[in-house]
């Protein structure tokens, strides 16, 4: 089985389409979401829609949790919390009440999704260091094959056994056996790798080998919508930087 994963949306349409007209000529069986479908772009609720006609899973982001109600992020920084307000303000009551029902995390086929670390979802605590993926080695004996995990908007692998975790630098690679993996899916819509490219990943179940895929979008587009929204210029600018 083929199975896309993709995270970081952040209301981003013309990243979101990209990737899906990618994913059409991709031949996978199934894709999953790892979150945060809204928050800092200007599009949440055409996210939304395309998210849940494509996907058989999707996760739920911190985003997401903050603009359905299930978050506090009061203690958000200001811009954050002015687009997080503007979001949950545009969102329709079906597309909020399809957020505020998702899960914090799914799994099947040996294969773990969540949009923080899988040793507690509903926290959202990054892993996208061998420091943050070594708090995962007391539960090594726990943890699925394969863990995919969104919120950093950054490409890692992690490959851990029962006493050590190591980086693994490469865009595509098989999986070994003997050991469990940590992927942090990069993002979507608010890429921070300095590459301002749409990420999106291919998993081969059979096969066991991942790729980190990257598509052209219409950064140009993405970003005046922003503006034209009222939304902080941050989250414009930075989508021209990648970072």
């Amino acid at each position: 089985m083929r199975v896309g994963i993709f995270t970081d949306i952040h209301g981003n349409l013309e990243a979101l389409d990209a990737v899906a007209a990618a994913y059409s000529g991709e031949r996978v069986d199934r894709l999953v979401c790892l979150g945060d479908v809204v928050g800092y772009g200007a599009n949440p609720n055409e996210c939304c829609e395309i998210v849940r006609r494509l996907a058989g899973v999707t996760v739920l982001g911190n985003h997401d949790a903050a603009v359905c109600g299930r978050m506090d992020y009061s203690y958000y920084y200001d811009a954050a919390h002015q687009v997080l307000d503007w979001t949950a303000g545009a969102l329709s009551p079906e597309n909020r009440a399809w957020l505020g029902s998702l899960e914090y995390m799914a799994a099947f086929d040996d294969m773990c999704f969540c949009h923080g670390s899988p040793a507690a979802p509903e926290q959202f605590e990054y892993i996208f260091s061998l420091e943050q993926a070594r708090t995962l080695l007391p539960r090594f004996s726990s943890l699925q094959k394969v863990s995919f995990v969104g919120h950093s908007h950054l490409c890692k692998t992690f490959a851990l056994v029962e006493n050590e975790v190591n980086d693994v630098i490469a865009q595509k690679f098989g999986l070994r056996k003997g050991y469990k993996y940590v992927i942090s899916a990069g993002s979507i819509g608010q890429p921070r790798d300095y590459d301002t490219r749409a990420c999106y990943t291919i998993y081969d179940t059979e096969n066991r080998i991942f790729e980190f895929k990257r598509v052209e979008y219409d950064v140009d587009r993405a970003s005046a919508k922003i503006t034209a929204a009222g939304l902080p210029a941050a989250f414009a600018k930075r989508l021209h930087m990648g970072i």
